[in-house]
C-alpha cells in the first residue's frame, strides 16, 4: 500500500522555480513537499512547486493519500500536459555527501553483518529468506527498494544492536529516498550479492557475511556513480 507523509505545504518565493514556471522572482508560490512510502518503507522524496495564483487550493489538501494532478483539477480546475525536472546536476553537487554516507554503511553494516552471522537465530533467517524472495519476484523500483530495506534491517535486527539499527536505518533513507527519483531501475548487479550474504548469515561465518556487504554496498556506489555521470 502506497502513502505520503506530508513534509511541507506552503507558500514560498524561489527565484529559480520561478524562472523554471515563467513567473516573477518574488511570485509566490505553492511548495509541496512529500516522502512516498510503499509498504511503510520509504522510496521517494517528491518536491512539487506551482504557481500560487493558480494553486492555492490545494493549500487545504490531505496529500497523504491523494494524487497531486487529480486535486489540480478537481479543484483548480487545471489539466497540466508538461512538467519539468532537473535531478541529475542536484544529485552530482550532491555526490560527496552520498559518498559519505556509502562509506559509513559499508563500515557499519559490514560490521552488523558479521555480529549478525554469529548472533542470528531461526527467526532472524525466516525474515531474511522471506525478503530474499521478495528481491526475487520484482524489480520495480518501489518493490524492490522495499524489500531491499527490509532486508538490510533484518541483518541489522539479527545483530542485536539497537544503535546499529537505528544508525543503518537513517542512513538507508537518507541515501535512496532521493535516488529512486533518478534511477528508474534498480541496481540488479548489486542484487548477485545478497544471496551470498544469506548464504553466509546461515553458514555463521562472520568474515564471509562482512565480505558479501561490503561487496554488494561497493557494487551499488559503483553503479550510481556510473548512472549519474
Amino acid at each position: 500500500m502506497q502513502r505520503s507523509v506530508v513534509r511541507y505545504l506552503e507558500e514560498r518565493r524561489n527565484d529559480e522555480a520561478a524562472k523554471v514556471l515563467g513567473r516573477p522572482p518574488d511570485e509566490p508560490l505553492v511548495y509541496l513537499e512529500r516522502l512516498r512510502l510503499a509498504d511503510d518503507q520509504p522510496v521517494v522524496l517528491d518536491c512539487s512547486w506551482l504557481p500560487a495564483s493558480l494553486a492555492r487550493p490545494l493549500l487545504h489538501v490531505d496529500f497523504t493519500r491523494t494524487a497531486l494532478y487529480h486535486e489540480l483539477q478537481d479543484r483548480c480546475g487545471l489539466r497540466p500536459d508538461a512538467g519539468w525536472e532537473r535531478l541529475r546536476p542536484v544529485l552530482l553537487r550532491r555526490m560527496a555527501e552520498l559518498d559519505d554516507a556509502f562509506e559509513f554503511r559499508i563500515a557499519v553494516e559490514g560490521a552488523a553483518a558479521r555480529l549478525a552471522a554469529q548472533r542470528r537465530t531461526k527467526r532472524d533467517l525466516g525474515l531474511l529468506h522471506k525478503a530474499y524472495l521478495e528481491l526475487e519476484q520484482g524489480r520495480e523500483t518501489a518493490r524492490f527498494r522495499a524489500a531491499d530495506n527490509v532486508f538490510h534491517l533484518a541483518i541489522a535486527d539479527a545483530a542485536k544492536n539497537r544503535f546499529m539499527r537505528q544508525a543503518i536505518e537513517n542512513v538507508r533513507a537518507m541515501t535512496w529516498v532521493p535516488l529512486d527519483r533518478v534511477i528508474s531501475n534498480v541496481f540488479t548487479s548489486a542484487h548477485e550479492h545478497h544471496a551470498q550474504i544469506l548464504e553466509a548469515i546461515e553458514n555463521s561465518d562472520p568474515d564471509a557475511a562482512e565480505r558479501a556487504v561490503v561487496a554488494h554496498i561497493q557494487r551499488a556506489q559503483q553503479d550510481l556513480h556510473r548512472v549519474i555521470q
